[in-house]
């Protein structure tokens, strides 16, 4: 039987030289070389040989990786771990956008950014929803943008020294507190000064233990200093809308969000003065009015009467 083995490892393959054991492993092997004569793309690391490049470089990424070539780009040099990726980025460089919207004629770079286009043309049913305009959205974070846009006309005090926006001038007034340097404020338990109130406020839930907050949610995990504040933060969770807008009937989970829509949409100024009617957005606003407008001129007129003649 051994003399068997060594008379078959005679067997020699005229085209490279290797020896095999038997006649059907040579059978074998030779088929290996007639399909290099076919396919003319063959792997320099075994026998095997592809009718396109492309079929030839993922054989040697997945059984050769350490021989796999990278793909480079042609303008860059940077190398990319697949021929769809190559692609792709290739095209930033050419500015090519062969992917062409059938309504409305736009190109894009990429198959995905087209379906993503498309969308757009044809909202799904579950598609998002501007709770203050009503404007639909075929995705989350385009609402989100969106959304940014109102909330961004409703912060109409500026700030002269760096350009930071708020809806309130109190609020205003507290921010320009924190450019002045000023500390007027301080904290009775560490001694830790602060520029207003709020930040004293936010700083002790935050840092002295008899004030941190207390009131958990159990959907989030999150806390918060107030049952009241837990309760709107809950509300948000279960999707409940208590606010309704008077004027179309919207609803909307939290009562400033509806003043931002009736303030936007409607051109609602829902704080009222009740002496002369001049209307207000905050409720702020129409208080300083009435401190402003109506009781200093009162009492200037008392003190008018008081005068003797």
């Amino acid at each position: 039987m051994l003399c068997e083995h060594r008379e078959f490892s005679k067997l020699k393959c005229e085209q490279c030289g290797k020896r095999l054991w038997c006649r059907g492993h040579m059978r074998r092997h030779w088929r290996a070389h007639l399909q290099v004569l076919v396919y003319s793309h063959p792997c320099s690391e075994c026998p095997k040989a592809f009718k396109r490049l492309r079929s030839l470089r993922q054989h040697i990424k997945v059984s050769h990786p350490d021989k796999a070539e990278p793909r480079r780009c042609r303008f860059c040099l940077l190398a990319f771990s697949s021929t769809d990726k190559l692609e792709y980025h290739e095209r930033k460089h050419t500015g090519e956008r062969p992917f062409v919207c059938a309504t409305c004629g736009n190109a894009y770079i990429s198959d995905y950014a087209l379906k993503q286009h498309e969308r757009l043309h044809d909202p799904p049913e579950d598609a998002f929803t501007c709770e203050i305009c009503g404007k639909c959205f075929a995705f989350r974070n385009y609402l989100t943008q969106h959304r940014k846009i109102h909330f961004a006309e409703a912060r109409t005090e500026k700030c002269h020294l760096c350009g930071w926006s708020t809806y309130s001038r109190a609020v205003l007034k507290n921010h320009l507190l924190t450019h002045s340097g000023e500390k007027n404020v301080t904290c009775e338990q560490c001694g830790r000064s602060f520029a207003h109130k709020a930040l004293l406020h936010d700083h002790r839930l935050r840092m002295h233990s008899d004030t941190k907050p207390s009131h958990l949610c159990t959907y989030c995990g999150k806390t918060f200093a107030t049952g009241t504040s837990l309760r709107r933060h809950i509300a948000l969770h279960q999707g409940l809308r208590p606010h309704e807008c008077t004027l179309c009937g919207t609803t909307f989970a939290q009562r400033y969000t509806l003043r931002t829509h009736q303030w936007l949409v409607h051109k609602l100024l829902p704080y009222k003065c009740d002496t002369c009617d001049q209307s207000f957005k905050l409720k702020n606003e129409m208080q300083r009015h009435r401190v402003h407008a109506h009781l200093t001129a009162a009492d200037q007129a008392d003190d008018t009467d008081s005068q003797p003649n």
